[in-house]
């Protein structure tokens, strides 16, 4: 029995140091698995199960997982937020925190699309509306409704029938504009604001990437098939990589620091996500002070986290929040208090 746990333990260890190597590969040299990065988050706790089975042993058998856990610390840190071996600095009076909330609105209604929960979100943080909203898949109708809570809006957009991504602040906007994709199978423009916060000039950008378009419902995926999931994986999976390209050389022109807020529709571990989190001196504040498994999409089966703040990493972190309403959009707001 011993032996057969062991055989599968190294297959584990092996598939996950695969998943690890692949999401540093770019989705259009290795699109057929890259999708396999989509497979860290549970192959990290079954390597956290043996390495706790062999332990409660004695055997050295665990080293085998231990060793793996040891190099993918990073992983762990994006996977699952331990407070204890967090310090989160507490805010003195010297402090200026400005707060951001990144939201997939999901046009502000309800999953059947019939409940629109625009007064319901302005009640709800009435006494604690963020400094800086980056909204995405939301209508210029509900920004233009924001406009008593927010006196600067980003309004650009193509469309206004269809939802979009937008920045509503608190501090000025002094410029703004979008990063249009070619492909209109990519989805939503990203937007971008330079805010004057302070003495200061930051930019903002509100991000969506291309999404999967898949039920969450079990029977539909389901009927969809194997095959034509792991095919439309390897297309989203190429067209993230379109749009995250463009993004960074966006970035790299910026003359002012940034900040990035929005639905990565990927995870922590994916190709996608280091490339943006690399695109400048940037950090994940979930990493710097989040806790637990973070999830930010409505999702039954497992803690999904693909909605994300980066901030530079001079920032200072005090808080990483997620607001579980179920009632509202598909995704949770993330909310997180820094001092630049």
């Amino acid at each position: 029995m011993k032996r057969i746990l062991f055989l599968l333990n190294s297959i584990v260890v092996f598939i996950s140091l695969c998943a690890w190597v692949i999401s540093y590969i770019p989705p259009t040299k290795l699109h057929f698995i890259n999708y396999c990065s989509l497979l860290m988050p549970v192959l990290l706790l079954i390597n956290v199960f043996f390495a706790s089975y062999w332990l409660l042993q004695l055997n050295k058998k665990s080293l085998l997982s231990i060793i793996f856990l040891l190099l993918s610390v990073k992983n762990l840190q994006r996977l699952y937020g331990v407070s204890f071996l967090k310090s989160v600095a507490s805010v003195s009076l010297a402090d200026k925190p400005i707060s951001i909330m990144s939201y997939n609105s999901r046009q502000f209604s309800s999953e059947d699309e019939h409940t629109v929960f625009y007064k319901e979100f302005i009640k709800v943080y009435k006494d604690s509306l963020p400094d800086v909203l980056l909204v995405q898949e939301t209508l210029i109708s509900a920004i233009n409704k924001l406009k008593k809570e927010y006196p600067y809006a980003s309004t650009k957009t193509k469309d206004s029938k269809k939802g979009s991504n937008f920045i509503v602040s608190k501090y000025p906007i002094i410029n703004e504009g979008l990063i249009r994709w070619k492909d209109k199978q990519l989805g939503r423009d990203a937007a971008f604001v330079d805010l004057k916060i302070e003495n200061d000039t930051i930019r903002f950008y509100s991000i969506h990437l291309s999404s999967y378009k898949f039920s969450k419902n079990a029977e539909q995926l389901q009927k969809r098939g194997g095959k034509s999931i792991l095919k439309r994986f390897s297309k989203v999976f190429k067209y993230q990589e379109q749009q995250v390209n463009k993004i960074k050389e966006h970035i790299a022109d910026s003359p002012y620091p940034v900040i990035i807020g929005g639905d990565f529709n990927n995870n922590a571990f994916s190709y996608v996500y280091k490339e943006l989190l690399h695109s400048s001196d940037l950090k994940d504040t979930f990493v710097e002070v989040g806790k637990g498994f973070g999830a930010t999409y409505d999702f039954s089966y497992f803690p999904t986290r693909i909605d994300f703040i980066f901030v530079p990493t001079s920032a200072q972190v005090f808080s990483h929040r997620i607001e579980r309403h179920k009632a509202w959009s598909d995704h949770f707001p993330v909310i997180v208090k820094i001092n630049l």
